[in-house]
């Protein structure tokens, strides 16, 4: 779950974190957190990317893309636009066609997603 504002990252405890994103109703067991600065709250390969795990506890972390291989992409080619132009993109990122910003924007949200279902 991607959060708008810096303050998310800042946490103190995991319960407040929970509640704070309405998940403790929802019997979340570990939850992440996380923004990329400058209204981002995607993990993409723009730069950095700030995380708070939830698990019992709240960790605290910074995902560097590079890390796992790519290379930092620019904003404005991460842009979508309209409803035909979106629906394009996404056509092409499913039938393999598409590369850039986009596409490791989805391969870096699969593998947190993967992450979290302790799938490896």
């Amino acid at each position: 779950m991607g959060f708008h504002a810096e303050a998310g990252a800042q946490a103190q405890d995991g319960a407040g974190v929970l509640r704070d994103v309405g998940l403790i109703e929802r019997d979340a067991t570990k939850t992440l957190l996380g923004h990329a600065g400058g209204g981002i709250d995607e993990v993409c390969s723009l730069g950095k990317y700030y995380c708070c795990l939830v698990v019992e506890d709240v960790q605290k972390f910074t995902v560097f893309p590079r890390t796992f291989g790519f290379t930092e992409g620019v904003k404005a080619n991460l842009a979508g636009g309209t409803p035909k132009k979106n629906a394009l993109i996404l056509r092409e990122l499913l039938a393999g066609q598409r590369r850039g910003e986009a596409r490791d924007t989805v391969l870096l949200n699969s593998a947190a997603l993967l992450f979290l279902a302790d799938v490896t």
